[in-house]
C-alpha cells in the first residue's frame, strides 16, 4: 500500500518525556496546514494505539493485557499482515518508525523498572529449584 501527501517536517528528538504521547502527535502535526479526513483517520489510528501502549503496558486484566498486546504488536511489528500496517501510516504522515518504536522500547523498560524495583521475582525451573531475583539492584 502507497501513501503520498504533503506533510509538514514532524522532528520528535525535542519531545521530551521519552514517549511520543498521542497529544505530541497531535500538536505537532495541527502546526501543519488543513488536514484531510483520510489524514485526521490515521493521526487518529496511531493516536489510539499509542494510548493503548501507555494505559495498558501494566495491566493485569485480561482485556488491558489483551488491549496491550494489540497495540504492541502493531506498533512494534514489521509485516503483521494487518491492512493498515504503522509502518505504511508513518510513511503517510511523515513520521520516523524506528525513532518512534526505540522511544516507546526505552519508555516501556523503565516502566517495568520503576514498577517492579524492589520486588522479589521468583522463577522456577522445571526441576522444581528457584531462582530469585530482587528487580531494580
Amino acid at each position: 500500500m502507497q501513501f503520498s501527501a504533503d506533510t509538514p517536517d514532524i522532528h520528535f528528538d525535542e519531545v521530551e518525556p521519552e514517549i511520543i504521547l498521542p497529544e505530541q502527535v497531535f500538536d505537532a502535526l495541527r502546526q501543519g496546514r488543513r488536514q484531510s479526513g483520510e489524514r485526521r483517520l490515521l493521526v487518529s489510528v496511531v493516536a489510539d494505539a499509542l494510548r493503548c501502549f501507555e494505559r495498558h503496558v501494566l495491566s493485569n486484566t485480561r482485556k488491558g493485557r489483551a488491549l496491550f498486546g494489540d497495540a504492541e504488536a502493531w506498533l512494534m511489528q514489521g509485516d503483521t499482515g494487518a491492512p493498515l500496517e504503522f509502518e505504511d501510516v508513518c510513511g503517510f504522515l511523515g513520521l520516523d518508525v524506528e525513532h518512534i518504536r526505540a522511544k516507546l522500547r526505552r519508555w516501556r523498560a523503565r516502566r517495568m523498572r520503576e514498577a517492579f524495583a524492589g520486588r522479589v521475582l521468583v522463577h522456577r525451573a522445571s526441576g522444581g529449584s528457584a531462582r530469585k531475583r530482587v528487580v531494580g539492584e
